[in-house]
C-alpha cells in the first residue's frame, strides 16, 4: 500500500490550484455556488502565508494525473493552533477510488500539517449528512474511522451563503452537517473553545461581503440571518 507510487505537491500559485479545481468540479451539487471562485479568494487572501488564517493545498498526482487533494486553514486562536480541513476528495475515474487510499492520503496530511505547526492542538471539520434530495452521502462513518468525534446532542449547519443582491433574502436553505474533532496527543477542548472555533469560521467564511449588494439594507439582512443561525448553533451546544 505504502510503495505505491504517489508524488504530492503544496500549491503555491493560482496555476496548480486550478488543477485541483478541475480535478473535482462535478462533485459539487449544482446550487452550490462556484467553489473555484471560493478557493481563489481564500487563496489570494493567504498567500505568502501572511494571513491570520493560512490556507493551505496539496495536490497527489499518480501516472502524473491529480488523482486527490485536500485543503485546509490553519486557527490560532487564544495561542492555540487548530486546523480546519475543507475537502479531501479522490478522483473516481484514476482507479484509486479506495477506502485505504482516503486513509492514506489523510494521514499524510495530518502528519504535515503537524509537522509544520508547532503548537497545533486539534483538527475539526464539517462533515456531510445524508441528504437524499441534493444527492449527498454521509461522510461521517470515513472521518469516525479516522478518530474524529461528534459533538452529543449538537445541531450544526452551513447557513445559506446564496442570497438576493437587492432583497438580502436567502435563496437556499442551510445544510444540515456534522461537526468533528480530532484532538492531538489526548488533548482536552473545553466547549467554549469550540464556540469560539465555530464563531470563527462563521464570521470569517460565511458572513457576506458588501458589495455582492445593491443597497445596505440587504447587506445587512444578509448578515443578520447568519447571525441568527450561528447564535442558534452556540445555544445548542
Amino acid at each position: 500500500m505504502n510503495k505505491i507510487d504517489i508524488k504530492w505537491e503544496l500549491v503555491k500559485d493560482r496555476k496548480t490550484l486550478y488543477k485541483a479545481f478541475l480535478s473535482c468540479k462535478k462533485t459539487f451539487w449544482e446550487e452550490e455556488l462556484d467553489p473555484y471562485k471560493w478557493w481563489i479568494e481564500d487563496y489570494e487572501s493567504t498567500r505568502n502565508w501572511k494571513n491570520i488564517h493560512p490556507y493551505y493545498c496539496i495536490l497527489w498526482f499518480y501516472k502524473n494525473k491529480v488523482i486527490a487533494w485536500i485543503s485546509w486553514n490553519i486557527f490560532n486562536i487564544e495561542n492555540i493552533q487548530v486546523a480546519g480541513i475543507w475537502y479531501l476528495w479522490v478522483d473516481k475515474l484514476s482507479g484509486m477510488q479506495h477506502k485505504w487510499i482516503w486513509s492514506l492520503l489523510l494521514n499524510r496530511a495530518e502528519s504535515f500539517i503537524e509537522n509544520n505547526s508547532k503548537k497545533i492542538w486539534a483538527f475539526f471539520l464539517e462533515s456531510n449528512k445524508d441528504i437524499p434530495e441534493l444527492k449527498i452521502k454521509s461522510s461521517v462513518w470515513f472521518w469516525e474511522k479516522q478518530n474524529y468525534k461528534k459533538l452529543d446532542k449538537f445541531n450544526y449547519f452551513s447557513p445559506c451563503v446564496k442570497f438576493d443582491s437587492h432583497s438580502g433574502k436567502p435563496l437556499l436553505k442551510e445544510v444540515p452537517l456534522e461537526f468533528m474533532v480530532k484532538t492531538i496527543e489526548k488533548k482536552v477542548i473545553e466547549k467554549n473553545f469550540i464556540k469560539k472555533i465555530i464563531s470563527v469560521v462563521y464570521k470569517d467564511w460565511y458572513y457576506q461581503k458588501k458589495e455582492d449588494f445593491s443597497n445596505d439594507s440587504a447587506f445587512n439582512k444578509a448578515n443578520k440571518y447568519i447571525d441568527t443561525k450561528l447564535e442558534e448553533i452556540l445555544k445548542s451546544l
